[in-house]
């Protein structure tokens, strides 16, 4: 992520900006659900991994872990970049194929 292995932090980060801890809004569990429903296997489904890590900010992951608490709670879809959190993952063929 940062040149080094990832720290307690940096996984409960992750965490937050899908809404794994404590309460998120119904919206983000749809969410949710739909993009973590064909990543059990991450041999397999490498890309939709990736693509999941992919669309957290790289800024929002750097911030404090407090002040990611207080900014996910206000804004849950401020974690988002590019492709915001809000929009479910690509067919595993789109990614392939890059389109």
């Amino acid at each position: 992520m940062f040149g080094r292995a990832p720290v307690r932090d940096d996984i409960e980060l992750g965490l937050l900006a899908y809404g794994f801890l404590g309460d998120a809004p119904a919206a983000l569990i749809e969410l949710r659900k739909a993009v973590f429903s064909e990543v059990h296997h991450t041999t397999i489904h490498y890309f939709s991994a990736r693509e999941i890590a992919d669309r957290v900010d790289g800024d929002w992951l750097r911030q404090p872990i407090a002040s990611a608490r207080v900014a996910i709670q206000a804004d849950w879809k401020a974690a988002g970049r590019r492709r915001v959190l809000t929009t479910p993952l690509p067919d595993a063929h789109l990614l392939l194929v890059g389109k």
